[in-house]
């Protein structure tokens, strides 16, 4: 590895800890005692009402004990419960309780002022932009 790039590769490390040590302390995840699978799990029972505990677990790729721990969690702090669905007898789907949905939308609302302070403290439109399609980049190649 040449220099340059070793010395790129430090300062981007600096960077991405400074940035997401600044994030945390946004993050309303902390102040309810959930990890991030759990407010994933959240976020697809309500972007799929239909959804059963089998689908959740090969959209995560988690292993079953992982995912079974992570809903049992959820409901014994009524996040969400067990529903019975007639997609499948035989599954459990899920659904969120008004506490779920509370934690849920409280989430949603510190993730936008956190992009919202992150694309302001560029300078313009233009570097926004810039910022945006470098970013979509990188996710694509990843």
């Amino acid at each position: 590895m040449n220099m340059n790039k070793q010395s790129q590769i430090e300062t981007l490390q600096n960077v991405f800890h400074a940035i997401t040590e600044q994030l945390q302390s946004l993050d309303t995840s902390a102040q309810y005692g959930m990890t991030c699978i759990e407010l994933t799990i959240l976020d697809l029972v309500a972007n799929q009402p239909e959804v059963i505990i089998k689908d959740i677990g090969e959209q995560l790729n988690v292993a079953g004990s992982t995912l079974t721990s992570a809903i049992d969690r959820l409901e014994k702090r009524d996040f969400l419960r067990r529903t019975l669905t007639p997609r499948d007898r035989r599954s459990y789907g899920l659904e969120l309780t008004a506490k779920g949905k509370t934690v849920l939308a409280e989430h949603h609302l510190a993730e936008i002022q956190t992009w919202e302070k992150i694309l302001d403290a560029l300078d313009d439109e233009a570097e926004r932009l810039t910022f945006l399609q470098l970013l979509k980049k990188i996710a694509a190649r990843l």
